[in-house]
């Protein structure tokens, strides 16, 4: 199965190389079981990240749900997720995902710090793997190292949150970016801006302050 889905994307890197693209580069991935395993999500991990680099596409959402996947698959989706930061939605559940040693940690640290720059993760599914204590352990060290989330005036973004249906949640992000550059102007040009919601803490910022019923799914099976 892994490579029909790496031929199909193949598909779309030719087209873009050949300037045939489609009105849309949006593409939400759903491989909800089947059956991929590590070896045959590995060739779709590839084929992804050269349709990302070439732009033949924006991966928005990832369905890896019931694939028998272990920790090791965490690895190539690393590099897929820092390749794409504009994914919205990762769904991992009903794998065989879990932190049992000294390397499995280390994957899942570079897995989960590879969320550092997405801005725009509003769900990630994790539930039913075994993932173990040592899971949480690791996930609550990198996300407390993770930018602190500086809340907007209540006047404007938390009150418009709350009552305004047209919220709109681009500028939210906008008006945060314009106000962390007047208080301190050094974020403009470093690797991280001050408060910037990003990372992990970007699942729960959006719940909190956008109202936009994001959730993460966290839990042993």
């Amino acid at each position: 199965m892994g490579m029909l889905v790496q031929k199909d994307i193949m598909k779309r890197i030719s087209n873009a190389k050949n300037q045939i693209t489609a009105k849309d580069s949006s593409l939400e991935l759903i491989l909800q079981g089947k059956n991929l395993d590590d070896d045959g999500f590995a060739l779709v991990c590839e084929a992804l990240i050269e349709a990302i680099q070439v732009g033949a596409i924006h991966l928005e959402e990832l369905n890896l749900s019931g694939n028998a996947l272990t920790t090791a698959s965490l690895r190539p989706l690393s590099a897929v997720i820092k390749s794409q930061p504009g994914l919205k939605d990762l769904d991992l559940s009903k794998n065989n995902i879990t932190v049992a040693t000294g390397e499995d940690a280390k994957i899942w640290k570079m897995f989960l710090q590879s969320f550092e720059n997405s801005r725009c993760l509003r769900r990630m599914d994790l539930s039913t793997n075994p993932l173990r204590d040592k899971a949480m352990e690791v996930f609550l060290s990198v996300y407390s190292s993770q930018p602190p989330i500086i809340l907007p005036s209540q006047d404007r973004s938390t009150s418009a949150a709350s009552n305004n249906s047209d919220y709109d949640e681009e500028e939210y992000h906008n008006n945060i970016d314009k106000q962390e550059n007047l208080e301190n102007p050094k974020s403009r040009n470093g690797k991280h801006k001050r408060g910037s919601v990003s990372g992990l803490k970007q699942v729960l910022s959006h719940n909190s302050l956008a109202k936009t019923g994001s959730r993460m799914f966290f839990y042993n099976a």
